[in-house]
């Protein structure tokens, strides 16, 4: 009993090797990092959708594309005043994720952010001022650091749930704004091929 435990242990649990592809669509939630303040007490959560493909070039590491369509707010802040505003973006990512363990592996990519559609004031603190703040919502195209730990929670031999938890580092964020997001994806990864041979028996 104690042995097909185990033997089933390593059939579900993910072993990379070169030239294996798979690919993950699942639900994505985020909230922008802002610790809040008297006019604005928190971030609220936003949805979206995301598809990430992987490659496999060892049996340690693999290639990384993500295309991510979210909704994310941006905060600018100053003297305790506060634009907030929102927008629609495909967030897109490219970079190398190392396997931890078969159930475990975190990744660092470069991302591109690309505003879609019209930007919505939330809150703006600034009106009949002059000199006010923007945000990056009124930008096309923001650039970053994505960071990510992917833990896999159930698998067969074609098919994976896993939870990918992410911090995103907007590199091109505006004076006194908070740019920067977590997110949680929970997703289905499937094999899309594998260059592993069966050696049939006699």
């Amino acid at each position: 009993m104690v042995s097909t435990l185990i033997v089933s242990t390593q059939v579900c649990a993910y072993l990379p090797e070169e030239g294996k592809v798979t690919a993950t669509f699942g639900t994505f939630v985020n909230r922008t990092v802002y610790p809040g303040s008297e006019s604005f007490a928190r971030t609220p959560f936003m949805g979206g959708f995301g598809l990430t493909a992987l490659g496999d070039v060892s049996d340690k590491g693999s290639l990384e594309i993500s295309m991510i369509y979210m909704r994310k707010m941006y905060v600018a802040e100053e003297r305790s005043l506060v634009l907030a505003e929102e927008t629609d973006l495909m967030h897109i990512t490219m970079g190398y994720r190392w396997w931890l363990n078969p159930y475990f592996s975190t990744s660092l990519n470069f991302f591109s952010a690309y505003s879609m559609g019209d930007t919505t004031v939330v809150q703006n603190d600034f009106i009949g001022l002059p000199d006010g703040p923007t945000t990056s919502a009124e930008d096309k195209t923001e650039y970053g650091l994505d960071l990510s730990l992917t833990g896999e929670l159930w698998s067969n031999r074609k098919y994976a749930v896993v939870s990918d938890l992410r911090y995103s580092w907007d590199a091109t964020k505006k004076k006194a704004e908070f740019g920067d997001h977590v997110a949680l994806m929970i997703g289905l990864r499937y094999l899309v091929q594998s260059e592993k041979r069966v050696e049939k028996r006699n």
